[in-house]
């Protein structure tokens, strides 16, 4: 469905705004666009997640009833299960831990066996094998909110004068978004501030370092794409032409 929403400024100028939801359901049927290949297309209901949330997958399934693997990956395999999925729209529900910090992948393996006997002319290499077994296999990024893992570093001088030489007495408070305190690594270091204003220095933000998505280190292997295929070894009509001729005859 799309949502759509209009309305008008201070100005009278009309402004709108729209956005896409899915609305999924056992009885629900829908047909899918058909891809070329095994690509299978998953949608997340959130775009990024806390820790705690149960993140939800649809399963854009172009089988009424199939078996599923479903697996979250990052540079291993962090959880796996084999499941039993029916109708075109199923959803996978996913908890969301701190382990999955920043982000990891969801996969899902839809595996379908044949359906009905080969036709005679698809046994032949002539025909489509419309019943034959078939699978599909598609990834969804699950994005855990960056901001859970920020600290605040709180400097408290003993006082705000102080003369060369004499030893400066801080006091440092880390706090974990909840406010709560907690333990950390802490780098401590005294700067001249006029040099930092003279180089224009702006205190970095290494949140945005840490917290970068990690790519996808797990490849799959698929060996159904190279089972019962069958190979057509004999030429067909019209792929003999630029042979030489002859034949037909005894030759003598």
């Amino acid at each position: 469905w799309l949502v759509r929403a209009r309305s008008t400024d201070k100005r009278g100028n009309p402004v709108a705004a729209s956005y896409d939801v899915y609305v999924s359901g056992d009885a629900a049927r829908v047909a899918w666009p058909v891809q070329d290949g095994p690509r299978l297309e998953l949608v997340t209901d959130k775009k990024s997640y806390e820790v705690g949330d149960v993140a939800k997958i649809l399963i854009k399934s172009p089988y009424q009833e199939a078996e599923a693997l479903v697996t979250v990956e990052r540079q291993g395999i962090h959880e796996e299960r084999r499941m039993t999925v029916k109708g075109s729209m199923p959803t996978v529900s996913v908890p969301v831990t701190a382990e999955m910090w920043p982000n990891v992948y969801v996969s899902v393996e839809l595996m379908k066996g044949r359906t009905a006997v080969p036709p005679a002319e698809a046994k032949k290499g002539k025909g489509a094998d419309i019943g034959a077994p078939s699978y599909r296999i598609g990834w969804a990024a699950l994005d855990v909110n960056p901001e859970a893992r920020r600290l605040k570093v709180d400097v408290k001088p003993s006082k705000k004068d102080y003369r060369p030489g004499e030893e400066v007495d801080v006091d440092l408070v880390v706090t974990d978004r909840a406010g709560k305190g907690t333990k950390a690594d802490v780098a401590f270091y005294a700067v001249d501030e006029g040099v930092l204003m003279l180089t224009g220095y702006k205190t970095p933000d290494p949140l945005p370092v840490f917290a970068a998505r990690r790519s996808l280190s797990v490849a799959p292997i698929e060996s159904r794409d190279d089972l019962a295929r069958i190979l057509r070894l004999g030429r067909g009509p019209g792929e003999d032409k630029g042979d030489e001729g002859g034949g037909g005859g005894a030759e003598g």
